[in-house]
């Protein structure tokens, strides 16, 4: 066997000896320094000494961008997984349907001071045999209804730009 290793090396040969096709030393032949001409042994010294490095973590700054885009991946994975269990036990609220609800609920308030202002108006005209003016009553309960208007559309604004941080609060989490 050690004069096999002293041997030209060709990438079919090297291939039986590690135990991996062909086509994977062809494709990592110059990447990892495997030169035509030297030996089996020059180039199992390369390969074991290219797998240390890879088992001891150092690797090259080409195969750390990959390691990075992997763990990217992974972690994109892990915050999708992590969404769609929250939503599967209903943890999450649909940011849209949300605001459009409490835009509802917002909306029905001001309603109901609007009607709210009709029957005062009604009663206090009944009662004390007056005409009233609508700016009297109707003008206080649309300045309120106003900043209940003010105070739906800043929330729905928050919580619109909330959906960022619940996913960056989301993958902190599971990270």
């Amino acid at each position: 066997m050690a004069e096999f290793l002293d041997t030209e090396a060709t990438q079919s040969g090297f291939a039986d000896l590690v135990g991996v096709s062909r086509q994977a030393i062809q494709k990592h032949a110059q990447k990892i320094g495997l030169k035509p001409g030297d030996t089996y042994r020059q180039w199992l010294r390369i390969y074991v000494d290219r797998l240390r490095v890879e088992a001891a973590g150092r690797v090259h700054d080409n195969d750390k961008s990959l390691a990075d885009q992997k763990m990217q991946e992974s972690q994109q994975k892990t915050l999708q997984l992590a969404i769609a269990n929250s939503k599967e036990l209903g943890l999450l609220l649909p940011t849209a349907e949300t605001v459009e609800a409490i835009n509802g609920i917002f909306s029905e308030a001001a309603g109901e001071l609007n009607n709210a202002g009709t029957v005062i108006q009604e009663r206090l005209e009944s009662e004390l045999a007056t005409r009233i003016s609508d700016e009297l009553i109707f003008e206080p309960l649309g300045n309120a209804a106003s900043r209940i208007a003010e105070v739906a559309r800043k929330f729905g604004e928050e919580l619109n730009a909330g959906v960022g941080e619940a996913d960056s609060t989301l993958a902190s989490i599971y990270s």
